[in-house]
C-alpha cells in the first residue's frame, strides 16, 4: 500500500513538472486603467516614457487601450 502511494505521488510530481512550462511575456498590446486616489495632488502620468495624462486630478479614472509594451535596449 506505501508503494502504491509513493509510487502515484511521484508519478503526479513528475507529470506536474514536465507540464510545467516558462512564463512568456505577451506580444501583443496591452491595456492600462489608472486610478487616481491621492487627495489634494494633480499629477501626469507617464508609460513608456511617454507623458499619457497631464493634470491628472483625484478621484479620475482614465483607460488608455492600446499601450506598447515597453521597449529593451
Amino acid at each position: 500500500m506505501r508503494t502504491s502511494l509513493f509510487t502515484a505521488g511521484a508519478v503526479a510530481i513528475a507529470a506536474a513538472l514536465a507540464l510545467a512550462g516558462p512564463a512568456q511575456a505577451a506580444e501583443s498590446d496591452a491595456q492600462l486603467s489608472v486610478l487616481h486616489g491621492v487627495p489634494g495632488l494633480t499629477v501626469d502620468v507617464w508609460v513608456n516614457g511617454e507623458r499619457t495624462l497631464d493634470d491628472f486630478t483625484p478621484g479620475t479614472l482614465a483607460a488608455r487601450s492600446p499601450c506598447r509594451p515597453a521597449t529593451t535596449t
